[in-house]
């Protein structure tokens, strides 16, 4: 049974399993059910790890970029402040 809402999504990864494994099928290389099921797992595991590397590599490549533009935020505010609040310890922005 599936939670309300799951269905749709569930009957659509049904249909991408199906036309994946007819795919592999229609390629002749490999025979019978299960050794096409069993490529078919393989092949959307390793496109699912390579997604979540993907997605990784843009979070890590997004969290450098916001640092650099908070240090640039801070700079600017520290200039916008002038030389009579230098000496003041800055309290950490969020």
């Amino acid at each position: 049974m599936c939670d309300e809402g799951e269905q749709e999504a569930l009957l659509a990864a049904a249909q991408q399993l199906n036309a994946r494994m007819r795919e592999i099928r229609a390629s002749g290389r490999i025979v019978g059910g299960e050794r096409i099921a069993v490529m078919t797992s393989l092949n959307l595991i390793h496109e699912l790890m390579q997604l979540r590397g993907d997605r990784s590599q843009a979070e890590q490549t997004l969290a450098t970029r916001i640092k650099g533009l908070n240090t640039a935020i801070d700079l600017a505010m520290d200039r916008l402040d002038g030389p009579e609040k230098q000496d003041k310890p800055l309290a950490p922005r969020s």
